[in-house]
């Protein structure tokens, strides 16, 4: 799965993958997920939450601070964990 380098918003990244709306509906509603931690997830590749189980919690963190350019973003890892009902 390759990252796409953009900027983080659906604005400034046209060629985003749609994230799955049933599945953005129920990541908002986690604490510590919001609009942008999603565009994130998108920008990285990841379209659904089956998407983001399917590569697993590392890859799905080491994509985002990849495409996001540090380590800070691995603070979202106990919420993505959260999310995907899975040990952080």
């Amino acid at each position: 799965m390759a990252a796409v380098v953009c900027e983080p918003t659906r604005k400034g990244c046209p060629d985003l993958p749609a994230f799955d709306p049933q599945d953005r509906a129920y990541l908002l509603r986690l604490p510590q997920i919001g609009p942008t931690v999603i565009d994130r997830l998108a920008a990285a590749g990841f379209d659904s939450l089956a998407t983001m189980r399917q590569a697993g919690l590392d890859k799905v963190v080491g994509a985002v601070c990849r495409q996001v350019g540090n380590r800070a973003w691995a603070n979202r890892r106990r919420a993505l964990a959260r999310a995907l009902d899975v040990p952080a």
